[in-house]
């Protein structure tokens, strides 16, 4: 698990980010996500957290639907219709090589 608390992308244009690395293998799957998903309120103002979300990503996997389209609707039901304060964003990325693609690809 990979954390940043840097501001958004394209906010400040001199804002001298942080870098993390990592490897992927083919097969890997990078999922990044705006703190907007992991502070969803439900009732009481229980957060969604990561454990929700990496629960259902994984559940998604495992019964070969789209890992997307399960987080944002557990988010939904999570959250009851509440009215939420953040935006949630969410970017996954499948590696599917680990060669660089040549220029015919």
């Amino acid at each position: 698990l990979l954390e940043g608390a840097e501001p958004p992308l394209g906010i400040f244009p001199d804002y001298p980010f942080n870098s993390q690395h990592c490897s992927l293998s083919p097969g890997d799957l990078f999922l990044m996500v705006s703190d907007g998903v992991i502070e969803w309120l439900g009732p009481g103002d229980e957060l969604f957290g990561e454990d929700r979300l990496v629960s259902n990503l994984l559940q998604a996997l495992q019964e070969g639907a789209d890992p997307l389209a399960r987080i944002f609707l557990a988010l939904q039901e999570f959250s009851g219709g509440l009215r939420q304060r953040d935006d949630a964003c969410a970017l996954l990325i499948r590696c599917r090589s680990s060669s660089a693609p040549s220029a015919e690809q």
